[in-house]
């Protein structure tokens, strides 16, 4: 029986949440929460349940809005996200790329506030997705044949239907751990590259507005 030093456990450790991280995120049945917890989750230890219960809590506040109309039902989301988890933009920092230290420090990427908005959405019943444009990340609420936009500044505004794009759970991740990949810190770099192999072609490449 052999014996592994501190170092070499924490890598052995490290190496085994990489390799789950990327069975998840290949996964086809890949959902936003999955996705946003398995990337945290390659980073370091991720409370899962924590981050679940307090998207579950916010989430019930949107309960009930659902025959509201689209434009209603996005302004209570950005009302959920402002002012209920507190959340406001972080470009630079890579934990904001991490939805357990987003929520915790209340800074966030804006492509992982999309992703929590969506999140928020579907645990409410709403129609809620993730989307890009040029001009950045969105989460798309849709009701009664109308799509209405909550961004950054976490504003209801109404959509620019011919420059949004959708993104599916994978191409969420793929956006992310593009960003992440660009850092300058290969603590950072690398198990993002190595993730991103683990994502269908489709996805692998995602840069991201």
């Amino acid at each position: 029986m052999s014996a592994f030093s501190g170092a070499e456990a924490r890598g052995a450790s490290k190496d085994a949440s990489l390799w789950l991280a990327g069975q998840l995120l290949g996964s086809p049945a890949l959902e936003v929460d999955s996705a946003l917890l398995s990337i945290a989750a390659a980073y370091g230890r991720c409370d899962a349940a924590s981050v679940l219960g307090r998207l579950d809590g916010a989430a019930r506040i949107l309960f009930g809005c659902r025959r509201e109309r689209c434009e209603v039902q996005a302004e209570r989301l950005a009302m959920v996200l402002t002012n209920v988890l507190g959340l406001t933009p972080e470009h630079e920092d890579p934990r904001a790329l991490l939805i357990d230290d987003a929520l915790v420090s209340r800074r966030a990427h804006p492509v992982v506030i999309a992703g929590v908005g969506s999140e928020l959405a579907r645990r409410a019943g709403l129609r809620g997705y993730v989307c890009e444009s040029p001009e950045g990340w969105w989460t798309g609420i849709s009701a009664h044949g109308e799509t209405t936009l909550v961004g950054t500044s976490h504003a209801a505004s109404r959509a620019p239907q011919a420059s949004l794009r959708g993104l599916c759970p994978h191409r969420l991740a793929g956006a992310i751990l593009t960003l992440l990949a660009k850092h300058r810190e290969q603590s950072w770099r690398l198990p993002a590259d190595r993730l991103r192999c683990a994502l269908p072609d489709c996805a692998a490449g995602e840069a991201g507005g």
